[in-house]
Order: C-alpha cells, then sequence, then structure tokens
C-alpha cells in the first residue's frame, strides 16, 4: 500500500499539472477565483500551489489585473524538448505509412529560402514511379507541396519570392497567370491540400498537404508523387483524404493542436 504522504505528493503534482494545463487552455493567463472555479478547487489550495509556482518561475501575477500568466521559465522545459524533436526522424514512420497505404513514392519537403527541398522520402515499391531524390529543389509555384507552403505564409512574404522567380512555365499545365495564381492558393487554404497536376514534370502528378509544428505553422509538406497513368484526376481525389489524415496525424505529433495559429492570408491585387 502506498504511505499517505507519497499520495499527497501525487495528488498535488496533478493538482499542479492541471493549473498549468488550464492556464494554458485560457491564453495563459486567468484570476484565482475563475482557476478555483474551473478546476473545483479551493481557492486556498490553488493560491498555495499558484505561490510555490511563482517561486520557481514557472507563474507570475499581474498585479494590475490579478491575474495568474504562464512564467518564461516553462520555456526552458520546452526547448529541451524542441532540440529533441528531429523532423526527419520523426516523419519517416509517417511517410512509410503514406506509402504503404498509396503505393506511390512519399515526401517531406520543406521550403529552403525561395524553393521547396525534398528532405526526407519513402520510395514506392512499384516498377514506374515518380523521381524522387533527397536534396533534390524545386519551384515553390509549380508543385504541390510548395503551393501547401505559400498558401500559409503572409502576401508580404510571398509576393518576394513570386518577384524573384516569377510563374515560370515548367510545363504546359504550369499556372502562369498571377490572379489563377492567388485563386489557387485560397482554394488551398479553404481545402487543406495542394494538387499538381503535370504542372512541374509532364506525366508527374501530385498530392500535398501541410505539416504544422506546435506553435500551429506550417513547417513543412507531406505528398505522394506518381505517374499520372495511376494517379488520375479521381484516383487522387480518392487518396486525399488518407493524405490529410496522416499528415494531421504528423501534425500532432509535432505538438500541433486543431485550429491553432492557421493564417489566413489575403488576396491582394
Amino acid at each position: 500500500m502506498p504511505h499517505p504522504t507519497d499520495r499527497n505528493k501525487v495528488q498535488s503534482v496533478t493538482k499542479v499539472i492541471s493549473i498549468l494545463e488550464e492556464l494554458a487552455h485560457h491564453d495563459g493567463r486567468m484570476k484565482l477565483t475563475a482557476l478555483s472555479t474551473s478546476l473545483d478547487m479551493p481557492v486556498s489550495t490553488v493560491s498555495r500551489l499558484l505561490n510555490s509556482l511563482m517561486d520557481m518561475g514557472y507563474v507570475n501575477k499581474d498585479e494590475k489585473t490579478g491575474e495568474y500568466i504562464l512564467g518564461l521559465r516553462l520555456l526552458s522545459l520546452a526547448s529541451v524538448v524542441l532540440r529533441q524533436l528531429n523532423l526527419r526522424q520523426i516523419a519517416y514512420p509517417f511517410l512509410e505509412q503514406l506509402r504503404n497505404q498509396t503505393q506511390e513514392t512519399a515526401n517531406l519537403v520543406m521550403l529552403d529560402t525561395d524553393e521547396v527541398m525534398y528532405v526526407e522520402k519513402a520510395e514506392s515499391r512499384q516498377p514506374i514511379r515518380a523521381f524522387s531524390m533527397i536534396g533534390r529543389r524545386a519551384p515553390v509555384h509549380a508543385t504541390g507541396a510548395g503551393k501547401v507552403l505559400l498558401a500559409d505564409m503572409r502576401m508580404d512574404e510571398i509576393l518576394p519570392i513570386l518577384r524573384k522567380h516569377g510563374l515560370r512555365e515548367m510545363t504546359p499545365k504550369t499556372i502562369t497567370d498571377y490572379d489563377q495564381f492567388m485563386e489557387e492558393l485560397n482554394r488551398i487554404r479553404v481545402a487543406g491540400y495542394a494538387l499538381d497536376n503535370e504542372e512541374c514534370e509532364p506525366g508527374v502528378a501530385c498530392i500535398a498537404v501541410p505539416v504544422r509544428n506546435h506553435e500551429g505553422r506550417t513547417v513543412a509538406s507531406i505528398s505522394i508523387s506518381g505517374p499520372r497513368d495511376r494517379l488520375s484526376p479521381r484516383r487522387m481525389q480518392e487518396l486525399v483524404p488518407t493524405v490529410k489524415h496522416i499528415g494531421r496525424d504528423l501534425s500532432h505529433k509535432l505538438g500541433y493542436v486543431e485550429g491553432l495559429g492557421q493564417q489566413q492570408t489575403e488576396h491582394l491585387p
């Protein structure tokens, strides 16, 4: 049987974690009475635990409003966890899952200044497959992954990239009209995925979705690519839910919470 003192310690730890989580759920700040009510704890208990957290720097108090605020000391813990995150290593099992479920090559793609770079992949086992190589670079405007990454950026970030490279025609199907391209980005924001219909390479199609981190920012894209003969428009629509599902799972692995930090980028003329 656990000693009563041990049980009390466990209960105290549970209450402390509950206080920190409750503060986080309310944008990092709450008043004492609101915390007490929300957690169904006596005011005296919450006050005592808050004082201990303040002594350790995990909580601060706004003397003007009386609100308790999450402290910067928490960043020291978060930074250790974040340093341990290796996106390529974390993503690879998800890429394998995506490859196995779709039978096409699965890619992890990131923005490198003003181009996209393929940083990891799970190669299709099909005898005929789309060419993919780690370290390969491609234009953002003509790839599904690139369009996904642009769609989550502000206009003041998008425009310099487009001005530098233009909407260069990679194939006859590349979107080269500015207004049409902006409409495409708006569609991607709403739909949550992008398609590459032979826009970068003739005969190659792609489905791409965002990968979001703990701040809600799109830090990468995962995609599947394959020959148009297999990835027909109908087949692509059938596979979109699978790609989106695995993209969400990877984002959750990185600490993403649904609805957090997604930017609404205005269409500018």
